[in-house]
């Protein structure tokens, strides 16, 4: 079972969604972390990762607790997700990820929030296809849709 948090400003697609990326369930607050609307102090952009990565493991354990596995260990540990102490070994034995995306300067930062708590930020990747349609009068549109093609592991 893949458990992705979408912690983008963007909604998770539907072939993201396929590839196990869950919704956000608080997306306004999300997008106030991952918005600046000044130049950020590195204090700001610090305390906005843990906020985003404190959410990301605040997702993954009520993931964990509301889902149905088969693996007995699986069901062990889903017993434990609603206590603190052990989210550091939910999210290593469950292998959450993160999507993660937006600014450069609070991406890093966040990157590193992440490993710490055991959660394996990722980046979307998708590849670029370009489409021509022609309307009644002749005129030629081209537009580009973008495909989800997968996950790129931020490197530690």
């Amino acid at each position: 079972m893949n458990i992705i948090i979408n912690a983008t400003q963007h909604s998770a697609t539907p072939d993201q969604i396929a590839a196990g990326v869950y919704a956000s369930t608080h997306e306004t607050k999300l997008r106030e972390w991952l918005t600046f609307d000044s130049i950020p102090s590195r204090l700001t952009i610090q305390q906005h990762a843990q906020f985003i990565a404190g959410y990301v493991v605040d997702q993954a354990m009520e993931i964990v607790k509301n889902a149905d596995f088969d693996a007995p260990h699986h069901k062990a540990l889903q017993q434990l997700a609603g206590m603190p102490a052990y989210r550091d070994t939910i999210c290593k034995s469950f292998r959450i990820k993160a999507m993660i995306g937006g600014a450069p300067y609070l991406m890093a930062e966040l990157e590193k929030e992440l490993w710490h708590l055991g959660i394996e930020p990722v980046y979307a990747f998708t590849k670029r296809e370009s489409v021509e349609t022609t309307d009644e009068n002749g005129n030629v549109t081209k537009t580009a849709v973008f495909k989800h093609a997968g996950f790129v592991s931020a490197i530690q």
